[in-house]
């Protein structure tokens, strides 16, 4: 019988096991700015008409340009020190 392991890539802030440093490095950096800049639902009257309208971080290409170089950083650190990775059977 041939074993196989996979090596898989553990994200504390999400909670969750990811197959690629990347995908990992991009749901954690999303999750830290979601925290810090929670999303808003729009807000509608009585008679259904939108009084204020949602926000989201990723409208604002500044913060969008913040979680990519987070990525960016999260990721170089992925390889440098090679933490979070564990062998999944």
């Amino acid at each position: 019988m041939i074993e196989k392991t996979k090596k898989v890539y553990y994200s504390e802030i999400c909670g969750r096991h990811y197959f690629s440093k990347r995908w990992c490095a991009r749901k954690e950096s999303q999750k830290m700015i979601e925290n810090k800049y929670p999303s808003e639902s729009c807000e509608s009257d009585e008679f259904g008409f939108n009084t204020a309208s949602g926000w989201n971080w990723r409208d604002d290409k500044h913060l969008v340009q913040l979680q990519k170089r987070l990525e960016k950083n999260i990721l170089f650190y992925f390889n440098k020190q090679q933490r979070g990775t564990q062998c999944i059977k």
